[in-house]
Order: structure tokens, then C-alpha cells, then sequence
């Protein structure tokens, strides 16, 4: 059945959604982020059966303020069933609040050094699109010049070697609720707007021993009847160990200094821009697409 939402009447200016299981550290990371970039940010959190839960976690560390936790059973991992609960949310956040932020935990919209100087809130203001899809940008960690990361601390105080990835840029922002999100947030049904000013960071790689750690416990993840049927439980097939990724932490390690990021970045944006379809031919606005566009590692501040 499809929802239809009255005329919204929005009070207040941003809520922040996403759904997990067992992510302690990027849950303090997220509302660490979000809180120090927003004057009074709401959250909502949709625990998939964590252990302790989000709710225990929240006040056992005294992070639970303006957060609500909707707590799931522990049903088996559903990509289709997630985007259809951060959809409903986002929907009904929408009626109380001028935009939503709704990604997974370990993604967190930044300004760009092209936004730099300007508030969160004022770049995501000057976007007139409906649905925004910030940049997306994988933070790697540099173990020879950086040190382990401190989920309590501030993520660009700690990191300053990224890359580009088309497949997280993804449209997180939302400032109207007639939209659907495609399966792991990487689309919405509406046509969406690339900014040239506001990342995506994704923390997936932002620190080598954690990165590991964590990619083992993904592959023991339960999916879905339906996921198996589809091969989407390949994506987590990895089975990780001390070789998972090398090559990644190493790129970062090995930075050719030398390299332009302003051009690696423009050239990145240009190409996402340019997106095509199987047959050639440019791929509209929020349709599926199978873009899988990543750059070279370059300094995060140079572009």
C-alpha cells in the first residue's frame, strides 16, 4: 500500500536515522558527529536485536538524549526490509522536522573543503534539491602517520586520507517524504541531486585493526530466506583475517603526494555525473544503476 502524508508542518530542523546491531563505537561516533554539528538534532535508532542493546548502551555511556530506539527482534538480516523501515521513518520524521538524515551508522554527512567555513546545516540549506546525495568519501587509516582512531573524538581531527566512491553517494538527505529508498540506501525513487559540497564519509576502513575485527563479525551474519535467494549474502562473504583489505591500507600508506586531489576529485564528480546504463545511454535520476567508480587515495584537505 502506498503511504500518503498530509501537508507537512515542520518545527524543528533536523533528525538523524539509522538502523544497526551491534555497533557501539559508530553509534557514539554518529551521535558524537551530528550533536557537534547541529545546535539540536534529534535521533532515531533502529536496533536489530544488539547485544546489549542500543537502550542499555545509550545509558550506560549517558548518550541517550533527544534519541528514540525502536527495538527489533533478532529476524534474520533483510537489505529490502531495512530500506523499508528507514523509508517509514524517514517519512514520518519528515512531518515534525525540515530534512532527515538517514544512512547507516558508519556514514556521517561532512562539509567538503569546497564547503569549509560554512555550518552543516547552512550547506544542506543551500541544496534545493529534495533528495541529496553528499559525495561519497571512504576515510582510510594511514597506520604510519595516524594514530588508532577514537570513536570519541571528532573523525576529521583524527583522519586526512580518503577516496571517492560512487557507491557511497548515496541520498541520505531528504527534505520531503514521497521517496523510497532502494535496497541499502544507494538510490531513493525520486530524482536526486549530487552535491558539490557535502561528503558522505564512511568509516568502513577508518581503522585497520578495528576494520578487521569488525569484517570478521559480519560474516556471521543471519540473512534472510530472501537475501540468500538474491546472492546479496555474497556481499558480506569476505572472510576477512589479517590479509582482508591490505591492499586499501597500503594505498593509503603509499600516497603519491604528488597527485592533484582537486582533479582526482573533479574528474570523480564528472564520471558520476556521466553515469551510464547497460546499453549506453545516461541513467536518470534515481534509477538503479550498477556504478561501482572509485578513485586514488588522495589527502583529504587538498581539494
Amino acid at each position: 500500500m502506498n503511504i500518503v502524508w498530509p501537508a507537512r508542518e515542520w518545527v524543528k530542523d533536523v533528525c538523524c536515522i539509522t538502523m544497526v546491531k551491534d555497533e557501539p563505537n559508530f553509534i557514539r561516533q554518529w551521535l558524537l558527529h551530528y550533536r557537534e554539528n547541529f545546535s539540536d538534532p534529534s535521533f532515531i535508532i533502529i536496533d536489530h536485536a544488539s547485544v546489549p542493546s542500543v537502550a542499555d548502551f545509550l545509558s550506560s555511556e549517558g548518550l541517550g538524549e533527544n534519541v528514540s530506539v525502536l527495538h527489533l527482534p533478532a529476524i534474520p538480516f533483510d537489505d529490502d526490509f531495512k530500506s523499508a523501515a528507514l523509508t517509514a521513518m524517514s517519512g514520518v520524521a519528515l512531518g515534525g522536522y525540515k530534512y532527515v538524515i538517514t544512512s547507516d551508522s558508519d556514514e556521517l554527512v561532512i562539509p567538503l573543503p569546497s564547503g569549509k567555513g560554512r555550518s552543516l546545516s547552512d550547506l544542506i540549506d543551500a541544496e534545493s534539491a529534495d533528495y541529496i546525495a553528499p559525495i561519497g568519501v571512504e576515510f582510510i587509516h594511514n597506520s604510519e602517520e595516524e594514530a588508532v582512531f577514537d570513536f570519541g573524538r571528532p573523525l576529521l581531527e583524527q583522519r586526512n586520507y580518503v577516496r571517492f566512491h560512487s557507491a557511497y553517494s548515496k541520498p541520505v538527505i531528504w527534505k520531503h517524504n514521497d521517496a523510497t529508498f532502494g535496497a541499502g540506501q544507494h538510490r531513493v525513487s525520486l530524482p536526486y541531486e549530487f552535491s558539490k559540497t557535502l561528503g558522505l564519509a564512511h568509516l568502513k576502513y577508518v581503522d585497520v585493526a578495528f576494520s578487521r575485527q569488525r569484517q570478521n563479525s559480519r560474516g556471521l551474519v543471519d540473512f534472510s530466506a530472501s537475501q540468500i535467494e538474491k546472492r546479496r549474502d555474497t556481499i558480506w562473504a569476505e572472510s576477512g583475517g589479517d590479509n582482508w583489505a591490505e591492499g586499501t591500507f597500503q594505498e593509503a600508506r603509499n600516497i603519491d603526494l604528488r597527485a592533484s586531489a582537486g582533479q582526482v576529485f573533479q574528474d570523480f564528480v564528472l564520471q558520476l555525473e556521466a553515469r551510464l546504463d547497460d546499453q549506453g545511454e545516461p541513467i536518470k535520476r534515481g534509477q538503479a544503476h550498477n556504478l561501482r567508480i572509485r578513485s586514488k587515495v588522495v589527502k583529504f584537505e587538498d581539494f
